[in-house]
């Protein structure tokens, strides 16, 4: 008897642990499938921004001819204001998304944009003046500003770490692919059937993500503990409430740990700064190490901008009109979107790989070459010198300005701040810097089709080859490498400490190219 006994043990012991492996399997199976289905949702949102920034460069030579089935005119006058409108709503809703995150939550954040998208698209169905096209675009904007805060907010609230790692990786590749999602669709369709599919697509959001909870540390922090914690075993697949309030309280705990993370310069550690207010993040603002790092920003959002990326994506039908481009111009569009979205991708997934200092230096020279070419070309164009001229060139030109911006300057400006601010300041920071590049884009296209005209004079190419040059050589001498450095090694070497009291106290310079 005692032998069947301990026969018994030996054999039903391993099949007990073979039962836990499983359920411990399916339960990782299970949060990680919940995890990404929240990941999944704000993907889906950026593929929706990007299909409102694709909107426009598909329709706009029916705007321009009220050809089709469109029921809006738009003169030359305002083709201006209708994309600066676009980035006026996006600033707007930069601004408006703390208040609306911190009082309804991230997850409602987003539902709110989807609903700002859904307006804008039934007021461009049924619109019959351009003030409903204008009205749209800045409709479309305020809900695009606060996707972008609200999206990451909610997806770094409710997945691990390693899950959402990939957010850096495909968000920008997201947007790229509603862009090359709607020119697809506008290659088939007329205008009324693009414009009711994309709010077809808009409208499919609500039911995703309605189901989803909340943000567990909003519903903690507004004082809804029950809700938070099943917030959190949802998402953590945890059944045991005890279990699941101590996850809460750990996911707590690292995210005070993560806001109260700062650093001071040496000769500004004795000041008392209250963070909470907006007097004392400017005073953080103005720290030594801060003010290096804006600077860095603002080269590198200047160098965004005067690339011309925006401007000439948007206006890129009469671009290559101009250009005497006898190829189907919706065909060519899908072509540079698609190119746009393999280098989007690589680029993002390979951020952390290569040297981020050394591509930006290549992303710059890279811009400098492809506006020099241009303006080779369109001055033959300009002299009606047609024998030299080819229907390839301006798309081999479009598509290699796709690859050097997506190399650096469109990839890496998120991953940098992320590594020059100390999260104390970072999102203050953030919206200074996205602000100014918002005005930077605003006043450009007011600029360089008003003043220069809409028919594209070729001194607009000389103006984005002499600022691509001279970010180059910013980029040079005043932009760090961090790569394989500590945040802690990076605060340092923007303040210049060298104090030999912390327990970090390697050479930073090995560090620097």
């Amino acid at each position: 008897m005692a032998y069947r006994m301990r026969f018994q043990r030996t054999f039903i012991r391993p099949e007990r642990e073979n039962i836990e492996v499983r359920d411990f399997i399916r339960s990782r199976r299970r949060r990680e499938s919940r995890q990404w289905i929240a990941i999944s949702c704000g993907l889906y949102m950026m593929i929706l921004a990007g299909i409102i920034y694709g909107w426009y460069t598909i329709t706009i030579p029916q705007l321009r001819t009220g050809l089709s089935d469109n029921p809006i005119y738009i003169t030359n006058d305002e083709l201006a204001w209708l994309v600066s409108v676009l980035v006026t709503g996006i600033s707007l809703g930069r601004f408006i998304s703390d208040i609306i995150i911190d009082t309804f939550g991230p997850k409602k954040g987003l539902i709110l944009a989807d609903l700002l998208f859904i307006f804008g698209w039934f007021t461009l169905i049924y619109g019959r003046e351009s003030q409903a096209a204008h009205l749209a675009r800045g409709v479309h904007g305020t809900g695009i500003g606060i996707a972008y805060k609200a999206f990451p907010i909610y997806v770094l609230d409710v997945t691990d770490s390693y899950v959402s790692n990939i957010l850096n990786t495909l968000t920008i590749p997201s947007i790229v692919l509603g862009s090359l999602i709607i020119s697809v669709i506008g290659y088939i369709v007329s205008y009324l059937t693009l414009t009711t599919s994309v709010l077809i697509l808009s409208l499919m959001f609500i039911p995703l993500i309605i189901f989803l909870p909340e943000s567990p540390i909003f519903l903690a922090k507004n004082g809804n503990r029950t809700a938070a914690i099943k917030s959190i075993s949802f998402f953590k697949d945890i059944l045991d409430p005890y279990e699941s309030r101590r996850e809460l309280d750990s996911l707590l705990r690292k995210h005070a740990e993560n806001e109260n993370n700062s650093y001071r310069p040496k000769n500004s550690r004795h000041l008392n700064i209250n963070r909470y207010t907006m007097w004392g993040k400017l005073r953080l603002l103005y720290l030594k190490n801060n003010i290096k790092a804006t600077f860095i920003m603002f080269s590198i959002t200047v160098a965004q901008n005067f690339t011309g990326y925006y401007f000439i994506m948007q206006y890129l039908p009469i671009l290559l009109e101009i250009a005497g481009v006898k190829i189907n111009v919706n065909a060519v569009m899908i072509i540079i979107f698609s190119i746009a979205f393999l280098s989007a991708l690589l680029s993002t997934t390979t951020a952390h790989i290569i040297k981020k200092r050394i591509r930006l230096i290549y992303c710059t020279i890279g811009c400098s070459y492809t506006f020099f070419i241009m303006a080779l070309y369109f001055t033959f164009v300009n002299n009606n010198m047609p024998q030299i001229t080819m229907d390839i060139l301006p798309v081999c030109f479009m598509s290699l300005l796709q690859v050097v911006y997506y190399l650096g300057l469109a990839s890496l400006s998120d991953i940098l701040i992320n590594e020059l601010f100390t999260p104390e300041i970072k999102n203050f920071a953030t919206l200074i810097i996205k602000t100014f590049g918002d005005l930077l884009d605003f006043f450009l296209t007011l600029i360089f089709c008003t003043i220069v005209d809409i028919n594209f004079k070729i001194d607009w190419i000389f103006y984005f080859l002499s600022v691509c040059c001279l970010m180059s050589v910013i980029v040079m001498f005043f932009i760090p490498e961090t790569k394989d450095m500590t945040h802690r090694q990076i605060q340092k070497y923007l303040a210049e400490d060298s104090d030999s009291s912390d327990q970090e106290n390697e050479n930073i310079e090995e560090h620097v190219l």
